[in-house]
C-alpha cells in the first residue's frame, strides 16, 4: 500500500466516523465537504510523486522520447534512469525533446 492509498484509507475511515456523529442536513453537508477535501488532498499528493523518467515513460507510453533534448546529455544515463522528477517536470522535458506519437498505446 503506497502513501496515497494509506492516506485515502485512513481519511475515509475518519470521515465516516465523523459522519455517523451528525444527524440530518448537517451530515450531508459534512459528507460532501469531507469528500471534496479528500479528493483535493489526493490530487495534491499525487502531484508530488517523483519517479525516474524511465518509469514515467512506462506509465505514459503514448509519447516515446526519441531525442532527449530536455534531459542532461552529458550525464544522460543518470538523468533518465536515476534522477527522480515529478510528472510535471517529465512533461516539460518531454516537450523540449523529439518524441514519437504511439497511437497503439492509446
Amino acid at each position: 500500500m503506497n502513501i496515497i492509498e494509506y492516506n485515502l484509507t485512513f481519511m475515509t475511515g475518519f470521515f465516516w466516523a465523523k459522519f455517523l456523529q451528525y444527524n440530518g442536513k448537517e451530515s450531508i453537508v459534512f459528507l460532501v465537504l469531507s469528500i471534496l477535501c479528500l479528493i483535493i488532498n489526493c490530487l495534491l499528493s499525487a502531484r508530488k510523486v517523483k519517479k525516474t523518467s524511465a518509469k514515467w515513460q512506462e506509465e505514459y507510453p503514448e509519447f516515446r522520447v526519441i531525442d532527449p533534448d530536455g534531459w542532461d546529455r552529458e550525464n544522460y544515463e543518470w538523468s533518465w534512469n536515476k534522477e527522480k522528477i515529478t510528472l510535471e517536470e517529465y512533461k516539460k522535458r518531454r516537450m523540449r525533446s523529439t518524441v514519437m506519437f504511439n497511437k497503439e498505446q492509446i
